[in-house]
């Protein structure tokens, strides 16, 4: 299926041709009071981020997720209205990875679907409170992969090249480590994963869910029990994600659509296309 996508994304029209062409844009936010505040916060809940690897929308306790939310999303607001054209905040926090930890990597995979595919896009908000490399655990992208599988996406639903992964890595994946200050923001759709971290301090990124002002947010899930698999399609408010585990079935709302699940590819042919 093919999906009209709108790259108007960045103040920046450089910005927004080079990430058109490749998913993802290396941004420097040279405010180090924004750095702090994050670390600030982060230290008064780390608590709750003590295993191989926890993000803040997967802790169990509600309350946190709004609290967490709320308190970066505060700090984040300026840096995100400089860069992006009315695009809102969604499911701030933390993404952490346990200090000397194998189990911290993250295997290649999309962000689930979050709005509609036509139009501008989602995007993932990536901001790491101190350096990364291939030791702690830095972002690993593939490169224009945004342009081939732009499918709405359900908790569960599988990578779609799952049996080529093993080719992707060795010939495509991109490793984007940063310096203090950096951030990365990338296309929702694309191809990324990370290492573990192997160091002795824990990874700690500060990340925000970016829509589009103008576009609903959604939540689909997956029908395990239908063959072909089934997504059913939410419209939700925003605050939907501070209280809903993934994977579940919603209460009180009613799917306003049921969707074919993507079925993943098995061919390479997109492979010479995905060359920097």
């Amino acid at each position: 299926m093919k999906h009209n996508t709108n790259w108007d994304i960045f103040h920046d029209e450089t910005m927004n041709f080079e990430f058109a062409a490749q998913g993802f844009q290396l941004l420097t936010i040279d405010n180090f009071d924004v750095l702090d505040e994050l670390l600030a916060v982060y230290n008064e809940i780390s608590l709750n981020y003590q295993v191989g690897f926890t993000a803040t929308l997967l802790v169990p306790d509600h309350s946190h997720r709004k609290l967490v939310h709320e308190k970066v999303s505060s700090i984040l607001a300026a840096t995100i209205k400089r860069y992006f054209k009315s695009y809102r905040q969604m499911c701030c926090g933390y993404a952490v990875k346990k200090a000397n930890d194998v189990n911290s990597y993250m295997p290649l995979h999309q962000d689930i679907s979050m709005v509609k595919p036509k139009g501008r896009p989602g995007l993932s908000f990536w901001f790491p409170l101190a350096c990364t490399d291939e030791n702690n655990g830095n972002l690993q992208l593939v490169p224009k992969s945004h342009l081939f599988y732009r499918h709405e996406r359900a908790a569960g639903t599988p990578f779609p090249l799952i049996e080529k992964e093993e080719k992707l890595r060795e010939h495509y994946l991109k490793a984007i480590p940063t310096k203090k200050g950096q951030a990365i923001v990338f296309d929702q759709t694309l191809f990324h994963a990370s290492p573990p971290n192997m160091s002795k301090e824990n990874r700690v990124v500060a990340t925000s869910v970016l829509l589009p002002e103008e576009k609903p947010t959604f939540y689909y899930h997956r029908k395990f029990e239908t063959d072909p698999v089934e997504l059913k399609a939410y419209k939700v408010a925003d605050d939907f994600y501070f209280s809903h585990q993934l994977g579940t079935t919603p209460k009180n709302i009613q799917a306003i659509e049921n969707l074919k699940e993507h079925a993943p590819k098995k061919d390479t042919s997109l492979f010479p296309k995905l060359m920097i």
